[in-house]
């Protein structure tokens, strides 16, 4: 299997283990940026090109409506690329349970890096 490439959204922090760097170890491409236009405008521009996504990956970012209406958008422009929402704490979970059932929208309430690794690599895998 090839390298993938990651869209993820994330905001700066102070997290002692950066995802983005297990991804990258892991033989990933990552790309972060640092809210939901930007993601949409990315994977508009990049869809039909070697560059585009082939998972999104929300890492614990914003409120629920800004999750709810990037996915919304995601979709409109790429009804099947593979979403993980990543929300510590499990704050989203009720919010966004319509759009958990979802086909390709997985939703991880974990805070374990290394478990986000491994399911983001499994979805990618197929």
């Amino acid at each position: 299997m090839g390298a993938k490439n990651i869209l993820m959204v994330e905001r700066p922090s102070d997290e002692p283990v950066s995802l983005n760097f297990l991804l990258h170890i892991a033989g990933n491409r990552v790309v972060v940026v640092s809210d939901p236009i930007e993601a949409i405008n990315r994977i508009s521009s990049h869809r039909e090109t070697e560059a585009r996504s082939d998972l999104l990956l929300v890492n614990n970012w914003g409120a629920q409506e800004e999750i709810r209406e990037m996915v919304l958008r995601v979709r409109e422009v790429q009804r099947t690329l593979p979403i993980v929402i990543v929300d510590r704490g499990n704050r989203f979970r009720t919010a966004l349970a319509p759009l958990i059932r979802e086909e390709n929208l997985t939703y991880l309430g974990v805070a374990e890096p290394f478990f986000i690794v491994k399911q983001v690599g499994a979805l990618l895998a197929g």
